[in-house]
């Protein structure tokens, strides 16, 4: 009986440590598959995803020597030495089969101290032979990489230095100092690019800004810079594909889109333009200079109140009325609406609304001594165009407004003078001779300026504007029943309304001072009907009615007038007269 109860007693101790052997190797096994998958996860860059896995590994077996080492080898790769070799002792602590990799991990820590202390003390080429060592033995470890980068960066060789932060990163792309130092490198061949941008080398600036792509394929603000520079140098093919990369990185970069619009803007495509300019908007709401672009569009094709609708708009919902450049950026551009209609007074407000936040560019100032020159004020005009040319000495409109406010002042000599350095420009020439031929009359040379323009004209076809331009040489020599022909011819040719208009106009006052009067209302009805809201030539056509006594037609004008130019004080003074009369 005793045998058999000490025999069950066996086998029930076999049992059970059979069952212990039996789990000790499943979970061995299991151990063994889950150090597997981390070390498959840590070989394909996955190194978050293998550091969970082989700490759970160690929470349910803290024992296992084999994590420990994988652990040590996965913070070569974050680049943390210290950690790396602390793990690399508590696997060696636990399995002397790990001896030999403790020690590398000593010596690589070791070496990595005498390598930065050679660095400090400004012997970077032994430092780097260091590094290098490093890389050779352990070539996953990150912090190597890194300290070559700190090294070359030291040297001012920037190139060499983000090619080894770019490593590091590609090793262990959550290193942040070795992103730190990637982000300073690009940014120094960025300011290094804009350097010579501004130094007019825009080559070298591209070879600045393709360095940095090289050294980060995705730095959107590098193919930003280069999509500018050759913007600049009306290369549009190169400059739009460049931009276009930009929005494809970044598309929230609402400055990209802004771009894109002035290139659209500059090949004549004003409906892309406008569309790229809406994006940029969306993206910032307060970009004004959007805004200011997509005003001046609409003023271009002619929709005039949708232009100043959306400046009115623009200011009025502003948050930063304190930002003085965004305040006289809009209200330069209201006033550049207003001047497109005639709107002088108009124009002339928003202008000196623009001057209580700050001075006016040269753009600004031209606009403003137009308004002043459309209304007479010949002396404002002139201080307003010589600030214009203070700021850019040949700028065109600036010596047009100053040779047209001379010439209101009869200073024949100065006018003919600032008329004179515009011959030769693509833009300005044919006014500039007009204008010329102009003092020449004024001066009492009619004869003169007549076989010039003959001259002058030879070849030209003989359209509605060649027909107008000469009933001008015509009415300012006072021949005024040629003058009235030639003006008929032109609004027979003409079929821009617009310009019909004017053409009636002069020809109303060309009548009017031959004293056939009835020609001269049915001509300044038919101006008005054309278009009954330009400014300055509703006032002149006020004028000419309340200066025959047709006051009745002078009243109609008036009250046209109280709507399209509300600003302008003559407006209601005018109106009160006429009420009189």
């Amino acid at each position: 009986m005793k045998r058999h109860h000490k025999k069950r007693i066996m086998l029930k101790y076999f049992r059970f440590f059979s069952m212990i052997s039996f789990f000790a190797i499943v979970f061995t096994q299991d151990y063994k598959s889950q150090l597997e998958k981390g070390n498959l996860e840590l070989s394909s860059g996955r190194i978050s995803e293998a550091e969970v896995t082989y700490n759970s590994i160690l929470k349910n077996n803290p024992g296992y020597a084999p994590a420990y080492h994988a652990l040590s080898k996965l913070k070569l790769y974050k680049g943390d030495v210290v950690e790396a070799n602390k793990y690399a002792n508590k696997a060696s602590t636990l399995d002397s089969g790990y001896n030999s990799w403790a020690l590398k991990i000593y010596a690589i820590a070791k070496q990595l101290r005498n390598a930065n202390q050679n660095a400090q003390k400004g012997l970077y080429e032994d430092a780097f032979k260091e590094y290098d060592s490093i890389s050779d033995v352990f070539p996953y470890y990150s912090g190597a990489e890194f300290y070559k980068g700190l090294t070359r960066f030291r040297q001012k060789n920037i190139e060499e230095a983000g090619k080894h932060f770019s490593y590091a990163l590609k090793i262990y792309p959550e290193h942040k100092k070795a992103r730190k130092g990637l982000e300073n490198v690009k940014k120094q061949l960025l300011n290094l690019g804009n350097k010579y941008y501004k130094l007019g080398n825009y080559e070298q600036a591209i070879n600045s800004y393709q360095k940095s792509i090289e050294i980060d394929p995705y730095f959107h603000l590098a193919y930003y810079q280069i999509g500018v520079v050759y913007r600049k140098q009306d290369q549009f093919d190169k400059s739009i594909r460049y931009l276009d990369k930009v929005i494809e990185i970044d598309p929230g970069f609402y400055k990209g889109w802004f771009t894109i619009g002035t290139h659209y803007e500059l090949i004549g495509d004003p409906q892309s333009a406008i569309t790229n300019y809406s994006k940029a908007i969306e993206l910032n709401p307060n970009y004004y200079k959007a805004s200011a672009n997509i005003a001046n569009l609409y003023t271009q094709l002619g929709q005039y109140r949708k232009a100043e609708t959306y400046i009115d708009n623009c200011i009025s919902t502003f948050p930063d009325t304190v930002n003085a450049e965004a305040m006289v950026a809009l209200y330069t551009r209201l006033a550049n609406i207003h001047i497109y209609q005639d709107y002088s007074s108009k124009a002339k407000s928003s202008l000196y609304k623009a001057l209580e936040f700050g001075s006016l560019d040269k753009y600004g100032w031209t606009i403003l001594a137009r308004a002043h020159n459309q209304l007479g004020e010949w002396h404002r005009a002139k201080e307003a165009a010589e600030k214009s040319l203070e700021l850019d000495q040949n700028h065109s409109q600036g010596l047009a407004e100053l040779g047209n406010a001379y010439e209101g002042l009869e200073d024949y000599d100065n006018a003919f003078n600032y008329y004179n350095r515009l011959l030769g420009d693509n833009t300005w020439d044919d006014y500039a001779r007009s204008k010329i031929l102009y003092i020449h009359i004024a001066n009492g040379n009619s004869d003169y300026a007549l076989d010039q323009f003959f001259k002058n004209n030879r070849d030209q076809i003989k359209n509605s504007k060649y027909y107008y331009k000469l009933g001008s040489l015509y009415y300012r020599s006072k021949d005024y029943d040629e003058a009235i022909r030639q003006f008929i011819r032109a609004i027979e040719l003409s079929e821009n309304e617009e310009n019909k208009a004017k053409y009636n106009y002069w020809a109303g006052f060309a009548y009017k001072e031959v004293g056939i009067i009835s020609e001269a209302i049915k001509y300044f009805e038919n101006s008005f009907a054309l278009d009954p809201n330009a400014p300055e030539i509703l006032w002149q056509i006020y004028e000419a009615f309340k200066s025959m006594g047709i006051y009745e037609s002078a009243f109609k004008i008036i009250e046209r007038l109280k709507i399209v130019d509300p600003q302008n004080a003559h407006t209601d003074i005018e109106y009160d007269l006429i009420i009189k009369k």
